[in-house]
């Protein structure tokens, strides 16, 4: 029998669909976010497989939000499997550490995916801070 493992946690995150806006704000704490470029784990549902994609997101630091496009993600992942990708398709559940995906450590099933893999500790969802003339009434 393997031995039961409590998976590490690292980050809050938001799936930014707001194409328009880029939360250089922290929409939580309103503290200017920084650019961070780490590896994003990614769950495929349909092909049940996990891979990391090396992603630039925004990141406030006393909040530990992630902010990722979610546009972005899409056209990479449309691209690399040469169909249409939608957010029901894949589930961004973490973030790889930097080291492990450069040198191609992670591989699932092997003990060091979990050594490595931090799932985030929770999912946040945010509107874009707009005067309310910019919403055209929705």
């Amino acid at each position: 029998m393997g031995k039961s493992r409590k998976m590490k946690e690292r980050y809050y995150f938001f799936l930014n669909p707001y194409p328009d806006c880029a939360f250089s704000k922290c929409p939580k704490c309103d503290h200017a976010t920084k650019i961070k470029k780490l590896p994003l784990t990614i769950a495929i549902k349909k092909r049940k497989m996990i891979l990391n994609l090396n992603k630039t997101c925004r990141f406030c630091q006393s909040c530990e939000l992630l902010i990722a496009r979610k546009k972005e993600i899409e056209q990479i992942l449309s691209a690399d499997f040469d169909k249409k990708i939608s957010e029901k398709d894949y589930f961004i559940m973490g973030t790889t550490e930097k080291l492990a995906y450069i040198e191609g450590a992670i591989l699932i099933g092997d003990d060091t995916f979990f050594d490595n893999v931090y799932l985030f500790k929770n999912v946040w969802n945010f509107a874009p801070n707009r005067p309310r003339w910019m919403w055209n009434g929705k």
